[in-house]
């Protein structure tokens, strides 16, 4: 983790951000602005926020020097429709997309990609008995009472494969990474990491 963290603070002297800004018509609070951003940033998106199509402003700090590159993942995770309230799987499986490489035109402004009906709809591999594990801890995590535990395993009791109703995969999560070129070799300087609302 230091060698890690050496080379991101290596970089951001090499090639720093003064500012990092998102825009996208979906997005509830308007736009994200991170001055100074550091190695990592993590954010929760509101239920209906969508950053796809929107557009990640880059400002370099110390001029307008630097070679920047954007890339984009996105996390889909499993979860437990109960017809608008819902269990979240997201400490359990996950599909993890590739790695897109976000367009620009000038190097300074990219357009946040938006994945495809595979990527977002991916169903991560699980048994059913595994599911029920994995419902059992995320319930432990907010379920009050037995009764509302043995409701939402009563639910799945007779699934047999995470595709199976009331099961859903959606995505979970988006990761942002922006690279600087540093020797001829591209180098992270910061992942912004959005937690998606599953659900309604």
């Amino acid at each position: 983790m230091a060698w890690l963290l050496a080379g991101l603070c290596g970089t951001a002297s090499a090639q720093s951000l003064d500012r990092i800004t998102l825009n996208a018509p979906e997005l509830s609070a308007g736009a994200y602005t991170w001055d100074a951003p550091g190695a990592r940033i993590e954010e929760s998106l509101d239920p209906g926020d969508e950053i796809y199509g929107g557009t990640l402003n880059l400002t370099p700090g110390g001029g307008p020097g630097g070679e920047y590159r954007v890339r984009v993942q996105f996390e889909t995770s499993l979860g437990i429709s109960g017809e608008g309230p819902h269990v979240d799987l997201i400490d359990f499986r996950h599909c993890v997309s590739e790695w897109h490489i976000a367009s620009s035109a000038d190097g300074r402004r990219f357009t946040v990609p938006t994945p495809t009906d595979e990527e977002s709809g991916c169903v991560p591999r699980a048994t059913p008995d595994e599911i029920r594990v994995a419902a059992r801890k995320a319930l432990a995590g907010w379920s009050d009472t037995q009764e509302t535990t043995e409701h939402w395993l009563g639910l799945i009791k007779d699934i047999q494969s995470p595709a199976d109703s009331p099961m859903y995969s959606t995505i979970s999560e988006i990761r942002i990474q922006v690279e600087a070129r540093v020797d001829g070799r591209w180098k992270p300087v910061t992942r912004l990491v959005f937690a998606v609302p599953m659900g309604c």
